[in-house]
């Protein structure tokens, strides 16, 4: 690849991980005109470099381009392109190496999350600073965010990345471990510390070299299993069972807000728009609070995707080893946690499937 082009990559990933950290900062708003060029301009210049540079089968040629003429219809009819930005992502991903990728993007991320904490603890030291009390009452804080959430998901991928590009190296698997439970201490978000303790599980199966087998059965069907099991809930709920009640309490009213979602709109091939629903919970009252993936899928993005995403666990079960695996675990087990896994910007395992588009550069 040609230096300019290179630099060309450079700038469109970087700018297309800041407009979607950005988005969700308490420092840095960015009109949504601006969000929206950001991102065509990143399209734009993606589209470019694969005309360029990707090599690719001729029938291969026509599955990506339905792919993306549906995600098009997809945004289009939900108003979100997430799935758009995660399907052009990963398609640049074809024309470079995985780990250049990864590597850039944990740049980004860090830069982002140092900068917001460290503006953040200067407000706390004034007592400026915003924070979001849990059900239970304890403080949650920001850390610079719009969410508490929010900060746990760009810590996990970063810590994600980092173990990743360490080759599981055990000391560091426990450093990053550790400074979870400090992160875990200011933002409480469970999503983050329940996928790190299954990092680091998987991390020193993958170094003991035990249950590989297990692991690899786990990465190629987690997501198809995960969806049929939440569908089942989401049926029981509704028939009464006692025993789903007693799960959703623990799931913090995931199998609740699924019900209500599917019950209100039904389920859907590659989106829909939604019927106005307001539920209504001993502590809650507003519009239906998503965080299940496979269950926004099913009933407001698109079946179709679920199938893509399994598709593309089971290529890279094929094609990579047990360290890539581990990851397809933790991006099944966090997608039932957090929607936000739709966006493979951050959410970086399933990238490994790009090496199924085409052959790969030296960039």
């Amino acid at each position: 690849m040609k230096k300019s082009d290179s630099i060309l990559l450079n700038i469109s990933i970087i700018l297309l991980i800041l407009n979607n950290m950005f988005q969700n900062s308490l420092y840095i708003q960015i009109p949504s005109m601006l969000e929206t060029g950001i991102e065509l301009f990143c399209y734009v210049c993606f589209a470019t470099l694969i005309i360029k540079y990707l090599r690719i089968e001729k029938w291969k040629i026509i599955i990506l381009f339905f792919i993306i003429i549906l995600a098009c219809y997809t945004g289009y009819i939900t108003k979100n392109l997430t799935i758009l930005s995660s399907i052009m992502f990963l398609t640049i991903t074809a024309i470079t190496k995985d780990k250049f990728v990864i590597k850039l993007a944990n740049k980004v991320i860090i830069c982002v999350l140092l900068g917001h904490i460290i503006v953040y603890f200067i407000q706390i030291f004034i007592g400026s600073a915003s924070v979001a009390p849990d059900v239970s009452g304890r403080t949650r804080y920001l850390l610079g965010f719009n969410s508490p959430n929010t900060s746990g998901i760009f810590f996990l991928w970063w810590i994600t990345g980092k173990v990743y590009l360490s080759n599981f190296n055990m000391k560091k698997v426990w450093m990053y471990v550790i400074l979870t439970f400090v992160v875990f201490y200011f933002n409480r978000c469970r999503s983050m510390m329940y996928s790190v303790i299954i990092l680091l599980i998987l991390s020193i199966c993958i170094n003991k070299k035990i249950g590989i087998r297990i692991i690899s059965f786990l990465a190629k069907n987690i997501i198809i299993i995960i969806t049929i099991t939440m569908i089942i809930l989401v049926n029981l709920y509704n028939m009464g069972f006692e025993p789903v009640y007693n799960l959703d309490k623990m799931l913090s009213r995931r199998i609740f807000f699924s019900a209500e979602a599917i019950n209100g709109n039904g389920y859907t091939l590659a989106g829909q728009e939604l019927n106005d629903t307001i539920v209504t919970t001993t502590t809650y009252k507003g519009d239906i609070i998503m965080d299940v993936t496979y269950i926004a899928l099913c009933y407001h993005y698109g079946i179709i995707y679920i199938i893509l995403l399994v598709l593309l666990s089971r290529y890279i079960t094929k094609t990579y080893s047990e360290k890539e695996y581990s990851l397809l675990i933790i991006y099944g087990v966090f997608a039932l946690l957090e929607i936000y896994s739709l966006n493979f910007v951050i959410c970086f395992p399933m990238l490994f499937g790009a090496s199924w588009i085409g052959e790969k550069n030296d960039t």
